[in-house]
């Protein structure tokens, strides 16, 4: 399948690399809801002890990777105030119960621009989480194999951890062209909670501006951040175009699946999921932001898995 309207030129010069890490058991464990979307804290738990075995270097490459600093460059930091990490994870969003040893946990990632000379290192970082456990350390896991990804159809290699990771490395143009297709009418399904914020507040219902707006600023953000130029100057007419998208039969919902407790009250923590269509002649113009997002996520917390959604073709 190709696009009606191709990406822009500057995603061809940004390079990407599909992993999937396979993380099995070694003990049982009780794990709460989405407990593989919160492994920044898990990743951050481990950073001293990998400094601490493999020196400063590795640890400055995660760390680049997942908790990416402001640019030194003043025009990139207006640009980005707080970067995204460099890699986009996508877990299975049913981690809810017990697992026994040998369980097997699919750790879908995909490392973007500068993100890309950190695989090893992150690797790495994941094998010591493993001796630690996946959640508040508990779940000790082994990373057995590394699946390595190549979306032309032909291959899927596996790599044995205990060498180094060599993944394909493909500009993300390329990959996005892979799942593209020109459609006027698509639904669009929600699969793991979509929080999208505005003026400081989560927004509980779906506006199609608003999300498209949110896509647009945070794919821009990653390739800023993460390597390249972005041209913006089609922003305008993008944000024209989208304001001319009917959102059509909405079967999405608002659920907390997280309660932190503050003070008397208490907060909870959601987002959106289901399914909506999506309606208009500009959908052809838009489709390929809209894949790309398929790819990279919106809204809080895409980076680890939230976010997540797909678009299906309608009759």
């Amino acid at each position: 399948m190709s696009l009606s309207v191709a990406p822009p030129s500057w995603l061809e010069r940004l390079d990407c690399a599909q992993i999937t890490f396979v993380l099995s058991l070694v003990e049982e464990v009780d794990l709460p809801p989405l407990a593989l979307f919160q492994l920044r804290r898990e990743f951050s738990s481990v950073i001293t002890e990998l400094e601490r075995q493999y020196g400063a270097d590795v640890a400055s490459l995660v760390g680049s990777l997942l908790f990416p600093q402001p640019a030194i460059d003043p025009v990139v930091q207006r640009q980005v105030q707080k970067p995204s990490a460099a890699v986009i994870f996508s877990p299975d969003a049913v981690t809810t119960g017990r697992f026994a040893s040998g369980h097997q946990f699919k750790l879908p990632a995909l490392f973007i621009g500068d993100g890309v000379v950190a695989i090893e290192a992150f690797s790495v970082l994941l094998q010591l989480l493993g001796q630690r456990g996946i959640y508040k350390g508990q779940g000790r896991f082994d990373v057995s194999a590394g699946e390595i990804v190549v979306n032309d159809g032909h291959s899927n290699s596996r790599n044995d951890l205990g060498g180094s990771v060599t993944p394909t490395i493909v500009p993300l143009s390329w990959l996005l062209v892979q799942q593209g297709s020109s459609l006027s009418h698509v639904e669009l399904e929600v699969v793991t909670p979509l929080r999208l914020i505005k003026k400081g507040k989560p927004l509980f219902r779906f506006n199609f501006n608003d999300f498209f707006s949110a896509l647009r600023r945070r794919v821009n953000h990653l390739a800023i951040a993460h390597g390249e130029t972005v041209n913006d100057d089609d922003d305008d007419e993008q944000s024209a175009l989208a304001a001319t998208i009917v959102c059509g039969v909405e079967h999405l919902h608002w659920s907390d699946w997280r309660h932190l407790e503050q003070g008397r009250k208490g907060q909870g923590i959601g987002g959106l999921t289901g399914t909506l269509t999506l309606r208009g002649d500009a959908l052809a113009d838009l489709l390929w932001l809209l894949e790309l997002g398929v790819l990279l996520h919106v809204g809080k917390g895409a980076s680890y898995g939230f976010g997540r959604f797909h678009l299906l073709q309608c009759s």
